[in-house]
C-alpha cells in the first residue's frame, strides 16, 4: 500500500491478509522516492495505482505514474509500468488528461487474462468515470516478462554471479551508446563512457 505523506510517499506491507501494516525497508529503484528535505513533490515521482498481478505464471507489480507528455509543462499523461522488483518497464502512455483544471485519480484492474485502467476525473463542474481495457499493453507487458525470462534463463548459465543483475550493456552502437541486453530489442543507453581495465 501506498500512503501520501508532507515529504513524499510511503510504502506500507502487510504479511497477514491485512491485520497489521509496517512500512516496508527500503525502497524500488525507480518506483517510489522520497521528496528531499525542503523540496516539493513532483507529480512525475507520484505513484498513482500499484498492484500486484499474476502474468504468464509469475508475480508482478503494474502501477502508473504521471508524465509530461512531449511538449507539456506539466504532467499530463499517465503511464503504465511493470516490475519484477529488479527491472522496470515503461509500458507507454495509457491516458492523457487535456483539460488543465482535470482532477485525474486511476486504479488498475487485474483478472485472470485481462487488464483495465479505472480512471475518475472531476472538477467544479462535473464528474466522470471511465473503464478501459488495456489489451494491447497486456500484449507488451507478457512480451517483455518473456524477454526477461529468457535473458534470465541465458544469464544464469554464465560462470559470473547474475543475481539481481538490472542492466547489460553490449555491443556499442556508438562511441557513447550502447545497447541494454536486459531490455527490448531496440533499447540504448546513452552518455556511457567505456574504459579500458
Amino acid at each position: 500500500m501506498i500512503v501520501d505523506c508532507e515529504d513524499g510517499q510511503r510504502v506500507h506491507e502487510s504479511r497477514d491478509m491485512g491485520k497489521t501494516w509496517t512500512e516496508a525497508i527500503g525502497t524500488l529503484s525507480g518506483v517510489w522516492v522520497n521528496a528531499r528535505s525542503g523540496a516539493s513533490q513532483e507529480d512525475s515521482l507520484h505513484v498513482d495505482a500499484l498492484i500486484t498481478a499474476t502474468i504468464e505464471g509469475g508475480r508482478f507489480m503494474l502501477y502508473t505514474r504521471r508524465g509530461h507528455a512531449s511538449g507539456k509543462k506539466r504532467a499530463t499523461a499517465l503511464y503504465l509500468w511493470v516490475t519484477d522488483n529488479n527491472r522496470t518497464f515503461s509500458v507507454g502512455p495509457v491516458a492523457v488528461d487535456k483539460a488543465a483544471n482535470w482532477m485525474l485519480t486511476s486504479t488498475l484492474l487485474q483478472s485472470e487474462d485481462s487488464l483495465q485502467l479505472l480512471q475518475r476525473r472531476g472538477n467544479c463542474e462535473g464528474r466522470a468515470m471511465s473503464l478501459s481495457r488495456l489489451t494491447e499493453e497486456l500484449s507488451t507487458i507478457e512480451s517483455v516478462l518473456s524477454f526477461w525470462a529468457q535473458k534470465d534463463i541465458f544469464f544464469s548459465s554464465l560462470s559470473v554471479p547474475t543475481a539481481c543483475l538490472v542492466a547489460v550493456l553490449s555491443d556499442a552502437a556508438s562511441d557513447d551508446t550502447w545497447n541494454d541486453e536486459y531490455r527490448p530489442p531496440r533499447h540504448r543507453m546513452g552518455g556511457i563512457t567505456s574504459h579500458d581495465c
